[in-house]
């Protein structure tokens, strides 16, 4: 017959002790009269400049801002900036997720 013996005692590593990825996870809005020059640079808590971001509209957005030609262009400490062809009416709600 065949059984399971445990041979190895140790804990199990956490994700942190391995180097996993975390994540945060925010959502952010452009507001229509913030655009200056078919820029404008947010807040966003987390964010460094050689951490990956991934940057989405919101569902309800998403016409909005693919009418703009909204894209992300910069990231520093702590913002991210916001380019478009054209300056959006409406405010535009982003998803924003921070790998680290």
């Amino acid at each position: 017959t065949y059984g399971w013996v445990r041979i190895n005692t140790q804990p199990v590593p956490t994700p942190a002790e391995i180097g996993a990825v975390t994540q945060e996870t925010s959502t952010i809005t452009l507001t229509a009269a913030d655009w200056s020059s078919h820029a404008q640079t947010k807040t966003v808590s987390g964010v460094t400049t050689s951490n990956t971001v991934i940057v989405s509209p919101a569902a309800a957005s998403a016409s909005d801002y693919a009418a703009a030609e909204i894209l992300c262009t910069a990231q520093a400490a702590n913002s991210l900036t916001f380019t478009c062809v054209t300056d959006p009416t409406n405010n535009i709600s982003v998803n924003v997720v921070i790998l680290n």
